[in-house]
């Protein structure tokens, strides 16, 4: 059979449909590339990434098996295989090869370099991946010589002139955020803008309740915020007989993140460092999450000082609306025969859509 290279493709002369397959593992990575040769020409060429538990030859045959039940209206004439799979000829009644030497070989193991090719780039993202998560993990307990930071919890507050005052606490797991841990807390106990009260309640409740339940607690606790967050969030936790590390959040001058606060001391942070970009985004996502939080609760205050202004709607029904509604905002007029279900008159219902709806025009 005549090879020849055309811009550096193997292109051949019997003009047969084929299918090639080639393969490359890196742990538990299987990498699957197929060659499609039409009428003598590679045509094309994919490569995919799958995980795999059983051993290589057989999650292999099992790929291509199951890559032409999905194609079965595309079967080449031949398959060319890096190893013999006697089983998947039978199943798909399609001759296979498993060429030893010769051209045929030399497709293989370009297939094979394919798939080699592809589990090298993702090695080299996981290694970018690993730098920007856990490696500045790494950097900040080597920063501050603790004995390391993969979880870390970070909290913000937010308010507006006191009002509606809230926080919000974010949960970092090797650089990555895991948002099922995130938590929100309605501030109880401060009255007016004092962010430093503020934290003192939201970290002592945290960690109390820690405590209390037996919850697992993290490396680094982590405030946005200057040296007086940082120290009466220490504070909180010593008095609690904990020795979690605290760090706060430092803003240079142009309200950027600049130095991180541990024992008093600032450690300044390089701006183009993989510690940099996770604490900068920390401090975003805490920042985003409890304004989210803010913004809803001032909207449900809001409307709870509407819905006090109703005649004929006083705390009692109040509540029985929380308890059937997820969302008293978006009560509409298909809410009506449901409200009158739950014991709010006709004449109170239909009043208080009307109102609702007066209040979200305006």
């Amino acid at each position: 059979m005549d090879v020849t290279r055309e811009k550096q493709q193997i292109i051949l002369s019997d003009f047969v449909n084929r299918d090639v397959f080639g393969y490359a593992v890196l742990d538990n990575i299987l990498s699957v590339s197929v060659l499609y040769y039409r009428q003598g020409k590679l045509i094309h060429r994919d490569v995919d990434l799958v995980d795999i538990t059983e051993p290589v030859e057989e999650a292999l045959q099992n790929y291509i098996a199951q890559f032409y039940v999905n194609y079965v209206n595309v079967l080449p004439k031949e398959i060319l295989l890096p190893f013999e799979m006697p089983m998947l000829a039978q199943l798909l009644e399609v001759k296979t090869v498993t060429p030893q030497k010769g051209n045929k070989k030399r497709i293989v193991e370009l297939a094979i370099q394919n798939a080699v090719e592809m589990l090298e780039q993702k090695r080299l993202l996981f290694d970018r991946f690993k730098a920007r998560t856990i490696g500045a993990t790494e950097e900040l307990s080597t920063l501050l010589g603790i004995p390391r930071a993969d979880v870390i919890e970070c909290f913000d507050n937010s308010n507006i002139q006191g009002t509606n005052a809230v926080s919000g606490m974010v949960v970092y797991r090797h650089g990555q955020p895991s948002k099922s841990d995130y938590r929100k807390y309605n501030i109880k106990t401060v009255v007016g803008a004092n962010d430093v009260a503020t934290m003192k309640e939201v970290v002592y409740r945290r960690y109390f309740r820690c405590l209390q339940d037996d919850l697992p607690l993290p490396d680094v606790v982590m405030v946005d915020g200057g040296i007086a967050q940082a120290r009466v969030a220490k504070e909180v936790i010593t008095s609690l007989g904990l020795t979690i590390p605290v760090v706060g959040l430092k803003k240079g001058v142009k309200h950027s993140l600049s130095a991180v606060i541990y024992n008093d001391q600032d450690y300044p942070i390089k701006p183009n460092s993989h510690l940099f970009s996770l604490l900068h985004s920390m401090q975003e996502e805490v920042h985003r999450y409890a304004i989210e939080f803010h913004r809803k609760a001032r909207s449900k205050s809001a409307f709870e000082s509407v819905l006090e202004t109703i005649e004929g709607l006083g705390p009692k029904r109040i509540r029985k609306l929380h308890q059937h509604f997820s969302s008293i905002q978006e009560i509409g007029p298909q809410d009506i025969e449901k409200m009158i279900s739950i014991g709010i008159p006709v004449a109170l219902a239909k009043s208080i859509v009307d109102t609702l709806r007066m209040e979200s025009d305006g």
